[in-house]
């Protein structure tokens, strides 16, 4: 696994995670991922990371349930690990202990930001903030300092090492426990470096989803999904030729 990752846990081989029942496929549709505690103490675990490389998409996530909890740490992201941070890694999916608002993250090398690139009227998440973090000479933490963290460098000046550019929804219960308890929904991103941009929206089941969107997880083969019906994503990041950030 790699070292940013590395929880208290043990990620087990396909055939171990079968064995053990931390996988399991149900009538070829739903899919459970699980975990296991052990008496030695790290819990047996799942880690599935597949083998297409992509360079642009649009990719769906039905969630029903993610984990939740205190040292729970859940997330569906794209990466290329050999050559991070250089080529990038987007979080689409990311929740840590109780947290309850969906997030998307960018984290990259130098001279990627999104200062003054996102207008307001293109999304209507907010990003996060970078507060309480140590005096480089004194120690002492800096509670009195908050800034938006829209700089995807991992050693941006100001944020939290390795925080990136995190757009937040604004819209509670899109991830965690009321998430669950909602029967979850659908997690989207939008990676178009054509049209110079990132975005990510969340669809809560409870509300339902846009008619061209369910058509797709219905039928993936004959439906096309339109994100451009949908409205607002919660999350926009600028890329490309005339942003602050290279779409490479």
């Amino acid at each position: 696994d790699s070292i940013g990752s590395a929880g208290y846990n043990t990620y087990v081989s396909a055939e171990d995670a079968h064995r053990l029942g931390l996988v399991d496929v149900d009538d070829d549709t739903d899919i459970v991922i699980t975990s296991l505690p052990t008496n030695k103490g790290p819990r047996q675990s799942v880690r599935l990371e597949g083998t297409t490389r992509f360079d642009s998409g649009l990719f769906l996530l039905d969630v029903t349930h993610i984990p939740a909890g205190c040292g729970m740490w859940p997330a569906f992201w794209l990466t290329d690990e050999e050559n991070w941070p250089d080529n990038g890694e987007i979080d689409f999916v990311e929740g840590v202990n109780y947290q309850s608002y969906s997030k998307t993250a960018l984290h990259t090398s130098p001279m990627c930001s999104m200062y003054a690139h996102v207008p307001r009227k293109v999304w209507t998440g907010e990003w996060d903030r970078a507060t309480g973090i140590p005096d480089t000479f004194t120690g002492l933490r800096d509670v009195n300092t908050s800034v938006p963290a829209d700089d995807c460098w991992v050693y941006a000046a100001h944020q939290w090492g390795n925080q990136g550019c995190v757009a937040v929804s604004q819209v509670n219960d899109t991830l965690g426990v009321g998430w669950n308890a909602n029967g979850g929904g659908v997690y989207v991103l939008q990676w178009d470096p054509v049209n110079l941009h990132i975005k990510s929206w969340v669809f809560p089941r409870q509300f339902g989803f846009p008619d061209n969107l369910q058509a797709a997880l219905d039928d993936p083969s004959t439906a096309t999904p339109d994100p451009d019906s949908w409205g607002l994503p919660y999350a926009y990041f600028a890329i490309g030729d005339t942003t602050g950030c290279s779409a490479d």
